[in-house]
């Protein structure tokens, strides 16, 4: 049987690890500066690391939806023609390229690299929006001015599309 002094004893032990627990939480959220919105700039070589991060992951995912989706239509023996290619095109390389396109906008580059890295983006962007609105169009190079900037700007991975 437990005694009283036990139990005041035990019921104090809970509370005071659920206090600490709640102190620790509430001192590890925030800023050292006292400024939680304010982050500092990556170097150029981290913004390189990170978009291509990016562009890599994108491509590799939608490389392999639509590795998948045409092994779905292959199986099911419905025909990959250009109707078939262009749904495809549509539901999965533009939602990547938004992503990419989105993704270089957000990074938070240093003041030298951002026009440069917002001109990379906004070529993602243009390109996708110009398949979307007229995806029947004949496109030699829909990304080449992206890749181009990409390239230019020392981003590999993003040059590749």
């Amino acid at each position: 049987m437990i005694s009283r002094h036990q139990q005041l004893h035990h019921g104090s032990a809970a509370v005071l690890a659920l206090l600490a627990l709640t102190l620790l939480v509430l001192t590890g959220c925030g800023s050292d500066n006292g400024d939680s919105t304010e982050t500092k700039a990556l170097t150029h070589a981290q913004v390189v690391k990170e978009a291509d991060a990016i562009c890599a992951k994108e491509g590799t995912e939608a490389s392999s939806k639509l590795s998948s989706e045409i092994k779905r239509l292959e199986s099911s023996q419905q025909p990959l023609d250009s109707s078939a290619e262009l749904k495809l095109v549509l539901a999965i390389n533009i939602p990547a390229i938004e992503h990419i396109a989105n993704g270089l906008g957000e990074l938070n580059a240093p003041p030298e690299d951002v026009k440069e890295l917002e001109a990379v983006a906004t070529a993602f962007a243009d390109a996708a929006s110009k398949i979307k609105g007229n995806p029947q169009g004949n496109y030699q190079d829909p990304y080449g001015e992206a890749s181009g900037l990409a390239g230019a700007f020392g981003l590999v991975e993003c040059s590749k599309f």
